[in-house]
C-alpha cells in the first residue's frame, strides 16, 4: 500500500555556541527575579496566559543579543517552512529564563497567542531531562495500539535531549513538557515566544493579534426594550465573583487588583 504522508510538523534546530556567554551572565544577572514553583522549576516567568507577563531582565545588552539572535534563526527557520518571510515581520513578544534540578518537572501546556516559541539551551547537565514534544493528533484518545517500530506515523510524542548551545524552534500550539528525571547539576534554558505579523506595506505591518477591544465588539439593534429590561433585571440578582485564573506551573488560584 502506498503511504503518503501528510501535514508534516517542523521542528527547527540551530547550534549557536557564540551565545552562551551572554545567557550565562544573564543567569547570573537575575537570579534575584527567579520564583520557585511546585514542580521544581525556577522561572523568572511570573504569570502565563495569552499575554505573558515575564519579569525584566537585568542586562539588557544580553537580552538583545539573545533577541537578535533569536529572531534570525526564527527567520531561518521560516523560510525553511516555505513561508515568504519578505512579507512577514518577526518579534521576540517573550524571553524567560529556567533553571531546573534532579526531579523537577516542567508539566505537558502549550503558548497560547503566539506563531513561533523554542527553547535555548545553556547548561545541560550529563543524564538531565530531555524536551518531548507531542503530536497534534492527540492519539492518546484514540486507545493505546501497539506497533512494532515506532515512526514519524505513529509516535505520541518526539523527545529531544538538547546540547548547549542547541537553538530549538516549534510552532507555538504544539504540547510539550519536561518530565522528571535524576541527576547533577542545574540544567538552564531561555525560553521564547515570537509573535509573527504580516506586512502590509514597507514600515506597516499587520498586528497577529489585535489588541484593541473594538476589533472584536459587534454592535446590533435588537429594538426590544422588554428584552432588555429582562436581561439588566437578570444580571443584577446574579451572585458576581472575582475574576481569577489557574497559574498552570504553581496551580494557585491567582487574581489581579487591577484585572478588569
Amino acid at each position: 500500500m502506498q503511504i503518503t504522508p501528510v501535514f508534516s510538523v517542523g521542528v527547527g534546530k540551530a547550534q549557536s555556541p557564540e551565545l552562551l556567554l551572554a545567557a550565562r551572565e544573564l543567569f547570573a544577572d537575575n537570579q534575584s527575579r527567579f520564583a520557585a514553583s511546585e514542580e521544581g522549576l525556577r522561572t523568572t516567568l511570573m504569570r502565563y496566559n495569552s499575554k505573558q507577563d515575564c519579569a525584566i531582565l537585568s542586562n539588557e545588552k544580553a537580552v538583545q543579543t539573545l533577541k537578535q539572535a533569536i529572531k534570525t534563526k526564527a527567520i531561518s527557520f521560516y523560510a525553511g517552512l516555505g513561508f515568504d518571510v519578505e512579507k512577514l515581520d518577526f518579534d521576540v513578544a517573550n524571553l524567560w529564563l529556567n533553571e531546573m534540578c534532579a526531579n523537577a518537572e516542567h508539566k505537558i501546556h502549550f503558548h497560547y497567542g503566539f506563531q513561533l516559541s523554542g527553547c535555548f539551551y545553556v547548561d545541560v547537565p550529563e543524564g538531565s531531562n530531555l524536551i518531548k514534544l507531542y503530536t497534534p493528533l492527540q492519539k492518546r484518545e484514540h486507545g493505546d495500539n501497539p506497533v512494532k517500530d515506532l515512526n514519524e506515523f505513529s509516535a505520541e510524542f518526539y523527545g529531544i535531549r538538547p546540547e548547549e548551545g542547541d537553538m530549538y524552534f516549534w510552532e507555538s500550539l504544539m504540547l510539550h513538557e519536561v518530565p522528571k528525571l535524576q541527576f547533577n547539576g542545574v540544567r538552564r534554558s531561555i525560553a521564547f515566544d515570537l509573535s509573527i505579523s504580516k506586512k502590509i506595506d514597507k514600515n506597516i505591518f499587520e498586528a497577529a493579534h489585535s489588541m484593541n477591544l473594538q476589533d472584536y465588539v459587534a454592535i446590533y439593534n435588537i429594538n426590544n426594550p422588554s428584552l432588555c429590561q429582562k436581561i439588566i433585571h437578570t444580571m443584577k440578582e446574579e451572585h458576581w465573583g472575582k475574576h481569577y485564573f489557574t497559574n498552570p506551573i504553581t496551580n494557585d488560584a491567582i487574581t489581579y487588583p487591577d484585572d478588569l
